[in-house]
């Protein structure tokens, strides 16, 4: 897709229910599977309590930078070496689902139903319980879309 002569890479956009199977497999949304989205993601836990996945493409500009660090900077290499041994590869089967570790699941609190939101070049799958929760504390304050795109200074 362009937008006035500029390439305009695909957006992770929208909010979805699903449920994770006895597997660990969820259903990606057909949305984000559909022609010019990623079929290899990456997935790693966050600091926020949920799981975030990205394209490969993202994950490849960051090893980029990673394979520019000298041989002899150990600290940079081993910080490279477990931000990278924290993710998960993910690619989807025939009927568009993806199986997450258990280990991650367990990070996130997730047990059975999440919620896959898109947030622009990434993805972030909460538990359904954790994203009531940060629902109902944004309910507290609620923001329009105009609003939302103020405060991003849009």
């Amino acid at each position: 897709m362009s937008a006035g002569g500029m390439e305009v890479p695909k957006l992770y956009a929208d909010t979805f229910f699903h449920a994770f199977d006895a597997k660990h497999r969820i259903t990606f949304p057909q949305p984000w599977r559909e022609d010019g989205y990623e079929g290899h993601l990456f997935v790693a836990n966050s600091k926020r309590g949920c799981l975030l996945v990205y394209p490969g493409s993202r994950i490849a500009l960051l090893q980029a930078k990673a394979s520019e660090v000298p041989i002899g900077d150990e600290t940079r290499r081993q910080q490279f070496a477990n931000f990278f041994g924290q993710l998960q590869n993910l690619s989807w089967d025939k009927q568009g689902r993806v199986m997450i570790k258990e280990e991650k699941l367990k990070f996130a609190g997730i047990k059975n139903k999440a919620v896959l939101r898109g947030a622009g070049d990434h993805v972030e799958i909460w538990s359904e319980e954790a994203w009531k929760a940060k629902q109902a504390k944004a309910a507290e304050q609620p923001m329009t879309f105009e609003d939302t795109a103020a405060a991003l200074g849009m």
